[in-house]
């Protein structure tokens, strides 16, 4: 008799009557997005000061502004709700996001605004209301030039939130781990340098903590999955051979793209961090569906046992003979003998690998400790329902198996 009520996804172009944002709660997310420009970047930091917003960020957003919240370490938590994520508007610039922390299911948002040029339909939060098919650029212009009100409350309310999770994490005894070594490298990423990631758990893992604001990250989340990191990397370096080029890939991702390194134009400027746990971790983690089947997960979903079973020799041997230098560390005081080295800004005769060996438990550990950091009622509240969801869940998947 009636049809059902449906979700209207209106266009505007550059020279339509734009909607207001007047009283409106706003936030900026941004995915992996192209070179900023100073006009961009002041743009959007004019932008923020007049609504009261903050832009929400990983390592591919690009954005070293003023409103810059690296939101991850914040939108982690499972144990602490805050209402830093409840927006009236969302605005959403730049393309695929590696950020699950940050982009899934963490924010309580009445719409989301679309800003692209191409104008395609990219309804990531499923909230989407307005697409404007127009340049970033000129879509901040324009409120800018509509605003009057200066606050900028709420992005200070996200940087002392983040700043509350950081402090409490340097108190706490990380195991060595991924996560651990971001923690400790950094913010000591040498200046003007050029970082790449591979896909998930390196960049995830460095998400949670701010670089300097002049190095460049990225990383191909348009691969999701063995994402040809090295080959993009060794790639890049070969553009300006003054810079360093730091690459942190895990060891399926390095062992699917290895052959990269045997390009005989790499110069001495580049440094690869190769974690190796000989396991494709992402899938024992204790927030991946795959980890409840315990054991099963080795052989059947995360590939356990490939390349030398986490051979101390296999990749010597390779970077070696390639003319790479070589270095390894299997615990936190083997690592910080050589991270001097490996971040050193002084020219060397040749390019470095580090090999680190970690194992499956102290990576599970160290993500499930900083998803922990801080508690509130409302957030144990939380967790208490989703574990008991989980059991029903697990259950279920008890029940088929033995069917």
């Amino acid at each position: 008799k009636e049809l059902p009520p449906q979700r209207v996804v209106k266009r505007y172009l550059p020279y339509d009557e734009l909607p207001s944002l007047k009283g409106k709660k706003v936030a900026i997310i941004v995915g992996s997005h192209t070179k900023w420009t100073a006009s961009q970047t002041k743009a959007v930091d004019s932008f923020c000061k007049l609504y009261n917003s903050a832009v929400f960020c990983d390592h591919t957003s690009g954005y070293n502004g003023e409103y810059r919240v690296q939101y991850s370490l914040i939108g982690c938590q499972e144990q602490f709700v805050n209402n830093l994520g409840t927006l009236d508007v969302l605005i959403h610039i730049g393309e695929v996001s590696g950020d699950y922390f940050t982009t899934i299911g963490k924010f309580i948002v009445s719409q989301v605004w679309r800003i692209s040029e191409d104008g395609e339909v990219q309804d990531t939060f499923r909230k989407l209301r307005g697409l404007f098919e127009m340049r970033e650029e000129d879509f901040f212009n324009h409120y800018v030039s509509l605003g009057s009100e200066t606050d900028d409350r709420y992005y200070h309310n996200c940087a002392d939130t983040y700043s509350l999770l950081y402090e409490k994490l340097n108190r706490q005894k990380l195991p060595f781990s991924n996560i651990w070594m971001a923690s400790q490298m950094a913010h000591q990423i040498p200046q003007k340098s050029i970082v790449h990631f591979s896909i998930l758990s390196s960049l995830r893992s460095w998400n949670f903590f701010k670089m300097p604001s002049s190095v460049e990250s990225y990383c191909n989340v348009g691969g999701f999955g063995i994402d040809g990191c090295m080959s993009s990397m060794l790639g890049a370096s070969l553009v300006n051979k003054e810079k360093l080029y730091f690459g942190v890939i895990g060891d399926l991702a390095f062992f699917y793209d290895m052959n990269a390194m045997g390009n005989r134009h790499i110069g001495n400027n580049v440094r690869i961090l190769l974690v190796n746990n000989g396991v494709g971790m992402e899938f024992k983690l204790f927030c991946y569906p795959g980890s409840k089947l315990g054991k099963d997960t080795d052989p059947y979903i995360a590939a356990e046992g490939h390349y030398g079973k986490k051979s101390h020799t296999l990749v010597q041997h390779y970077a070696q003979d390639l003319g790479f230098e070589y270095i390894s560390a299997s615990n936190k005081e083997e690592f910080e003998q050589h991270i001097d080295k490996f971040l050193s800004t002084e020219p060397t005769s040749k390019s470095l690998l580090f090999e680190v060996f970690t194992t499956p438990e102290d990576e599970n550990k160290a993500l499930e400790m900083i998803c922990n950091i801080e508690k509130n009622t409302l957030g144990v509240i939380k967790k208490i329902s989703k574990s008991i969801l989980n059991e029903r869940f697990q259950s279920r998947i008890r029940k088929m198996l033995k069917s």
